[in-house]
């Protein structure tokens, strides 16, 4: 919409081309912001379309106009996804692509105005606008926008002369900025001498506000960019203009964030009286029910733990869901732990065969070529990363020194030992020498990818189920984990790992999450840590996989097939009958309580449990049901809470990832070593196991954590000399690591309530995995000082186990339903005990 002056024939990538030396880099960054758009674009939009979706499909009016805006942006993805795997000399097919995305662009423009509009028309003449704002009238309004968006793009395109482009698209470029302005001051006018409280008030300004900045840092350098003639050739500044209009599905879906708040649908549906939904019902109910809400939120919030009692909380019905769950936990830490051997770092030295084929080296042997080409080191082995400038045959003499030699880096790439590994990501794209911290980045990047999944999966679970999530995260992770594979170029790779890691931890939350919901609380601990078990076999499977599988794609396929057999599985994993019960979804929770009864060889639910469950759900439906990750901090135990939990989850994952990546330096083999490192997590599990119930979580927690830190502290005073001492330690500290991990996953389970549990998982994994993602970083400083990286962690260590006392103890407590419960300290526990 912007730019029309491109021939559909050129090619899409064009912005990038007939470019000089100088702007490479600038390229080089332009084609990585590229692949961010898309990577956290993709997976975000759809996600945001499919719950705006839910919401129209329950006669909500609202979200329609913000949906197609979404829409316009997925197209807007799907064209930089076709431009960034496109082929080069594609031009008729990139010349549609650039069509295509131009029209989304247009189209995104004039969605920007509707919601702009709407917002003006509900507060400034709600009367008038109540009769017409109906889904149909929005759906009519929405095709409009869509023709008259590719009507007005043809037009454009096809019949104006070119020199007329820039002036053309400048003017329907400004067109929205009056438009914008006057719909925000129109709805301060209307709000001013309305009764609509401040905060809504605020709000709902707020939308508009959001709307016209977005759009004038969106379009603003575009039309500078086009209305400069002077500067309109200028590469860099066309390039910036461009990658602005690109990130427009980002800025819209942080419009989304912004407006799924809550209270701006409320403020429409009361201000134009269109509906009443069961929100609105319930807060008119509000006044005159109070006393009897509150007191049957004392009387019935832990009756599901009854209910666990009389259809058995541990039966065969828990053991098949263990069972069930199993072959996806077993993928994550093949993945998690996967670039100790994709991305591992095989003896190179630099490539010399050009100089062979000058004939320079006449009839010398290979060990000859190599010692008048390559420097050695002092264990006579070649250098990896430099060669002579030029053929010392001097130093075939005896007693001929190579030290005041010239010497430069590697020019005609390397050679490498392939008897471990047929190939790597090392070998793959040369990340040796210079560039060999890029090998950890890729796994920095994955668990960034983990980090960003934590807190979108933690929302999903909450919102949309359990079950439904785990299916997305199955397919999620199938997809492209089996896309990195093929992935051709570096940064392609990168990107898919980001959003493999994204999937899976989408697997990790919620399988942890619905174990322990259908478990009694005397069987928590044992279905926590055996459930864990899985992350072990998956583990020592991973040394077995590595060992087997030397090509770092076939290695990825393998390590991806079994969540075939998960998504296959999944039609028999239950729904959390208590997730449905304190969503208010009684009929469902009750076809699986009878499910879990009949399994479990236990009678039907009497009535007068049915009764109470009933009751229970009545009275849920009297609170807030859109719990989000605000409420965390939003009452001072509930802030206590989640600052604590996030420095324990910080340290335990840093740690335990810091010694998990760092298998070398003990003298034995890397599969071996990784394999112990798996092998000892089954009886440090075990252990842990038979502490939790004696001795509490508390203690567990803070006592792993402790040790695991002296372990560390101890191998750094210990010589390199004595490895055999310096591996038992470390595989001590391993086994300690993993039983403070199989502790904090159990104990943050239990400390956070049911209505925001999956949200407070979701933040202490975003937190955990920003340790990790930070742990390959910290493994780097051992260039600076060899030891640094292990006092880091040491200390994160200790630290973190310290702040785990000041932790609540929950051994024999029952879970928290609601954040009254936490903030009431637990009476209703207290009563019933």
């Amino acid at each position: 919409m912007e730019d029309f002056s491109i021939n559909t024939s050129q090619n899409y990538s064009s912005d990038y081309s007939n470019i000089t030396s100088n702007n490479e880099h600038f390229v080089f960054i332009m084609n990585v912001v590229e692949y961010i758009i898309i990577s956290v674009g993709l997976p975000l939009t759809l996600v945001a379309i499919y719950a705006l979706y839910s919401l129209v499909r329950n006669d909500h009016v609202a979200p329609i106009y913000v949906i197609n805006l979404l829409i316009s942006d997925l197209i807007q993805l799907s064209c930089l996804i076709v431009k960034v795997a496109s082929v080069k000399n594609w031009k008729m097919g990139n010349g549609i692509v650039y069509l295509f995305h131009r029209f989304a662009v247009a189209a995104s423009i004039f969605f920007m105005v509707c919601v702009a509009l709407e917002r003006y028309l509900v507060v400034a003449w709600p009367l008038w606008y109540r009769f017409r704002r109906t889904i149909k009238t929005s759906v009519v309004v929405c095709v409009v926008v869509w023709v008259f968006a590719l009507v007005l793009f043809l037009t454009f395109y096809f019949w104006f002369d070119k020199k007329v482009y820039p002036t053309v698209s400048s003017v329907v470029l400004l067109l929205p900025f009056p438009l914008l302005i006057f719909f925000l001051g129109g709805t301060l006018k209307a709000l001013s001498g309305s009764r609509i409280p401040s905060d809504e008030k605020r709000r709902i300004v707020g939308v508009l506000v959001l709307v016209l900045l977005i759009y004038t840092l969106l379009f603003m350098p575009r039309l500078i960019w086009l209305l400069s003639d002077t500067d309109r050739n200028n590469f860099i500044l066309r390039s910036l203009s461009d990658m602005f209009v690109k990130s427009s599905p980002l800025a819209d879906l942080f419009l989304y964030v912004f407006m799924r708040k809550g209270v701006i649908d409320k403020l429409l549906a009361s201000v134009c009286c269109c509906r009443m939904d069961s929100n609105d019902i319930s807060r008119s109910s509000e006044n005159n029910d109070s006393i009897y809400t509150v007191s049957s939120v004392r009387k019935v919030t832990m009756k599901f733990e009854n209910i666990l009692e009389e259809i058995d909380g541990f039966g065969p019905f828990q053991i098949s869901l263990i069972i069930l769950l199993c072959s996806p936990r077993i993928v994550l830490p093949c993945h998690f732990l996967l670039n100790n051997f994709i991305a591992a770092l095989p003896p190179h030295r630099c490539d010399i065969s050009a100089l062979h084929d000058g004939g320079r080296f006449g009839n010398l042997t290979q060990e000859q070529r190599l010692r008048v080409s390559v420097p050695l080191r002092e264990n006579g082995e070649p250098k990896s990363c430099e060669m002579f400038a030029e053929p010392q045959f001097q130093l075939l003499a005896n007693g001929s020194n190579a030290a005041d030699l010239p010497i430069v880096r590697c020019q005609n790439g390397w050679v490498y030992d392939n008897s471990s590994f047929t190939s790597t990501l090392a070998t793959e794209w040369d990340l040796v020498c210079d560039r060999k911290s890029l090998t950890k980045t890729t796994s920095t990047i994955f668990f960034f990818g983990v980090m960003i999944g934590a807190i979108v999966f933690g929302f999903l679970c909450d919102k949309y189920g359990r079950k439904n999530t785990l299916l997305a995260s199955y397919i999620m992770a199938i997809v492209f984990g089996f896309s990195s594979s093929f992935a051709n170029s570096f940064i392609m790779f990168a990107v898919l790992r980001f959003l493999t890691g994204f999937g899976l931890t989408g697997i990790g939350i919620t399988s942890i999450v619905l174990s322990i919901e259908w478990v009694d609380t005397t069987h928590r601990s044992f279905i926590g840590v055996i459930g864990s078990l899985s992350w072990s076999a998956g583990n020592m499977l991973l040394a077995g996989f590595a060992f087997l599988v030397n090509d770092w794609r076939t290695l990825i396929m393998a390590v991806t097939a079994p969540l075939g057999f998960a998504v296959l599985t999944w039609w028999w994993i239950p729904e959390s009958a208590r997730w449905l019960l304190a969503n208010g979804k009684v009929e469902q929770a009750q076809f699986y309580l009878e499910k879990c009864s009949k399994l479990n060889k236990r009678q039907k639910l009497s009535s007068k449990l049915k009764m109470e469950t009933q009751s229970s759900i009545k009275t849920l439906e009297n609170q807030e049901k859109n719990y989000t990750y605000l409420h965390l901090i939003k009452t001072p135990k509930m802030r206590q809470l989640t600052l604590l939990t996030g420095i324990v989850w910080y340290g335990v994952a840093s740690t335990y990832y810091g010694i998990s990546l760092n298998i070398g330096g003990f003298g034995l083999n890397m599969y071996l070593t990784h394999f112990i490192y798996a092998a000892i997590e089954v009886p440090a599990k075990l252990m842990i196991y038979y502490f939790l119930n004696i001795i509490g979580r508390r203690k567990c927690q803070a006592g792993t954590l402790l040790l695991t830190g002296i372990c560390i502290a101890i191998n750094i005073f210990i010589p390199e000399g004595l490895w055999h001492l310096r591996a038992v330690v470390a595989i001590l500290g391993k086994g300690l690591s993993e039983a403070a991990f199989t502790t904090v996953f159990l104990y943050t389970t239990e400390l956070y309530p049911t209505v925001i549990r999956q949200n407070g998982l979701g933040y202490t994994n975003f937190i955990s995995r920003l340790g990790v993602s930070v742990a390959p970083l910290v493994l780097m400083l051992e260039d600076v000082w060899t030891v640094l990286p292990q006092i880091i962690i040491c200390s994160v260590a200790i630290i973190s186990g310290l702040t785990s006392l000041l932790l609540p103890e929950t051994l024999n407590k029952r879970l928290p339903e609601t954040i009254d419960d936490i903030e009431k300290t637990r009476l209703v526990n207290e009563i019933h005990e």
